[in-house]
């Protein structure tokens, strides 16, 4: 596991060789098995690999938060490389054993070009940090207890220079200045856009049964029959169908709602006196975005507290007075619910073309109109379902009105834009089974 204020202790741990071992005499009682714990070793874990018909090499690269140091890691990664020397215990173990497992337990991409290719490397599996039942989830795995259908959420490249950003380890400003040259091309979308091929892509994985994807629709309107959208809580207005926000709310008192525009949501709370703009408000509990100032979560619960507030907030105070009465009004809320509704629905059927049972996990990616020049493909939906050998499960993944939409940075709000979408459904950013192309009708 990692480290910092977040991290506890284990109540219990089961260890990969203890778990391992306890499973296999369980089944073959006269299986010799064998375990090297000091990844420096080189010379027993060559004499064990000569002898074994199976070797499985377990590597990790940690990070944590920056008080600590850690195998002289302090906080945060600082490269993409295997810690403790893992690329030359993987080497080395191959070198001499023709069936080699690589476990990899790390927080994040790691760089695997060292040995992914070496002939006697048969599987990798990406255990992430599993914790305290690490042994017998790997167990579970290795030996089919179920069929892997985890995916990657993050990709893994061939170099360190293929990502399109690094590690600033040295500056002579005393506050760097980093400028996100990258905009949103950010892990698969740069790959994508830069024509780089990846070791392993965004949304990968491999199960023990195969699938297959067959007969895309793409239907105006929500066939999933459930609301994509939050509750509004009891005895809010608009739960009756009502357009007024509040009837505590009076022409003196401006009815005024600072909208949830990053796409979190609206989760109202009672009106309370704003200590920014003295003004009786019903405020979004995640995120209060208004046209010049942003009113972020922290403030407002200090606001709650009865807290005073910093200079800082009274430094802008007036800016987010103005700012109430621009974005105020049922029109905003009435906008801000109909981000959430589901204005589409792909539907596609996905057959078990295999003998054994397994998840599959279906991924929807958007191509946006060429005139908005966003990424190649981003994700807008996925689908994780259970489909036994031989059958066909219909998938059907709701998109929103603001899945289809970007932020227009001069109306300040979320835009449809005209023209058409690419729809692809696929099983990572790079195998793409289904495509179809639709034209939304526009946002009133």
């Amino acid at each position: 596991m990692g480290w910092g204020s977040g991290s506890v202790n284990f109540p219990y741990l089961v260890d990969p060789l203890s778990a391992i071992s306890s499973f296999v005499r369980g089944q073959t009682p006269t299986t010799v098995i064998e375990g090297v714990l000091s990844d420096f070793n080189y010379a027993q874990v060559t004499s064990i690999a000569t002898q074994a018909d199976t070797c499985l090499v377990f590597a990790n690269a940690d990070s944590g938060e920056g008080y600590i140091t850690v195998d002289n890691n302090a906080g945060d990664r600082q490269n993409l490389t295997l810690w403790h020397g893992g690329d030359e215990l993987i080497q080395t173990t191959a070198a001499s054993c023709a069936n080699t497992i690589v476990v990899l337990h790390a927080v994040g991409p790691v760089l695997v070009e060292a040995w992914i290719d070496h002939p006697n490397v048969t599987a990798v599996l990406s255990a992430a940090l599993p914790g305290q039942e690490s042994g017998n989830a790997i167990v579970d795995v290795l030996f089919g207890g179920v069929s892997p259908s985890a995916r990657l959420p993050f990709t893994i490249a061939k170099s360190r220079s293929d990502y399109p950003a690094d590690v600033l380890y040295t500056s002579s400003d005393k506050v760097p200045q980093i400028t996100y040259d990258e905009a949103l091309d950010i892990d698969y979308r740069h790959f994508d856009a830069n024509n780089i091929e990846p070791r392993f892509e965004f949304g990968f994985g491999l199960s023990y049964t195969t699938f297959q994807y067959n007969g895309l629709n793409i239907h105006p309107g929500d066939l999933t029959k459930r609301s994509v959208s939050r509750p509004l809580p009891r005895g809010h207005p608009r739960r009756a169908g009502s357009d007024s926000l509040s009837p505590s709310v009076t022409p003196s008192e401006p009815s005024s709602i600072i909208g949830s525009l990053c796409g979190i949501g609206l989760a109202y709370i009672p009106p309370f006196q704003c200590y920014l703009c003295r003004q009786r408000h019903l405020c979004c509990q995640h995120v209060a975005v208004c046209q010049r100032y942003v009113y972020r979560q922290h403030y407002l619960r200090r606001v709650q507290r009865h807290v005073a507030p910093s200079a800082l907030e009274l430094e802008h105070a007036h800016q987010l007075r103005a700012a109430c009465h621009l974005v105020a009004g049922p029109d905003l809320a009435r906008w801000a619910s109909d981000l959430f509704d589901t204005t589409w629905t792909a539907t596609f059927g996905v057959t078990n073309t295999g003998k054994v049972a397994g998840h599959e996990v279906a991924q929807l990616y958007l191509g946006f109109p060429g005139s908005t020049h966003s990424p190649v493909r981003v994700l807008r939906g996925f689908e994780r379902v259970l489909i036994q050998p031989g059958q066909t499960s219909i998938v059907k993944i709701p998109l929103r009105r603001k899945d289809l939409s970007i932020w227009d940075v001069v109306k300040q709000k979320w835009v449809m834009p005209s023209g058409a979408f690419t729809l692809e459904v696929g099983s990572s950013s790079r195998k793409i089974h289904l495509t179809g192309t639709f034209v939304p009708s526009q946002a009133p």
